[in-house]
């Protein structure tokens, strides 16, 4: 065993528990992997080599929302274009009050507070949508719309309204990608209403194609099944196939 931490202990003398949500990510370039996660509301930056924090945690809870945020996944990608990685503290619970970016050394970037009533229904998708080298962030809210959120300033760019949520916290979340070679990518989620719909920036209302399918599906997966360079879209649905879409 290289080593085994159990708790971490707060200001306040409380014992937290290390992550059970996290990711390994090597920030720095050097061939060492941080760990980033979160307990409950609790996000930690953890050495990889010794499993120590590398900065003072941060309480999601208290110190940046001042409401319950907990159950995040960090998200890394270079959200504001300065060449560095930040993180997305993405969250699929219906109580989500709101989402974050933080840097790797713990500073938030930008926060977006939300209503508990708008909640999450799945975790978050990332994806360059217009071009401009930055990312952006599909959210499914609770109140039936897909918002499209600026990853630079967390600003909503756009939103598609009147959707309907599929019935399930633990499947059913975005993919993204380049699907129609304009060199954007588009977002794809998996609807109640037995749809997979492709969301995209320069198409009317942003919706590029909404496919109907026998039963509600899954996270589409993008991948070249046959060979020919283009990517196939596969999904299953609750009917028990796997369905290949062109």
């Amino acid at each position: 065993m290289l080593w085994h931490q159990k708790t971490w202990t707060d200001d306040n003398d409380r014992p937290w528990p290390y992550p059970n949500r996290y990711i390994c990510f090597d920030v720095e370039g050097d061939e060492f992997h941080q760990i980033y996660g979160s307990y409950a509301y609790i996000y930690y930056v953890l050495d990889g080599r010794t499993g120590m924090p590398i900065r003072k945690p941060i309480n999601i809870f208290h110190q940046v929302f001042n409401r319950w945020q907990a159950y995040f996944n960090p998200i890394p990608a270079d959200y504001n274009g300065d060449g560095n990685t930040e993180f997305l503290l993405a969250s699929e619970s219906y109580a989500i009050v709101g989402i974050s970016i933080v840097t790797p050394n713990c500073e938030i970037l930008w926060k977006k507070a939300l209503d508990n009533a708008v909640g999450a229904r799945s975790l978050q998708g990332i994806g360059d949508c217009d071009g401009d080298g930055i990312p952006d962030i599909a959210f499914y809210h609770l109140d039936g719309r897909i918002a499209c959120y600026d990853g630079k300033t967390g600003e909503v760019k756009w939103q598609v309204e009147d959707l309907q949520s599929h019935n399930s916290y633990s499947t059913g979340h975005f993919a993204s990608g380049d699907i129609d070679s304009d060199g954007c990518d588009e977002f794809l989620y998996p609807l109640g209403s037995n749809e997979l719909i492709a969301i995209d920036h320069h198409s009317p209302n942003h919706i590029l194609w909404r496919a109907p399918l026998e039963s509600e599906s899954g996270t589409p997966i993008l991948a070249d099944v046959d060979g020919d360079g283009l990517a196939e879209i596969l999904v299953c649905t609750q009917d028990g196939f796997l369905n290949i879409l062109k």
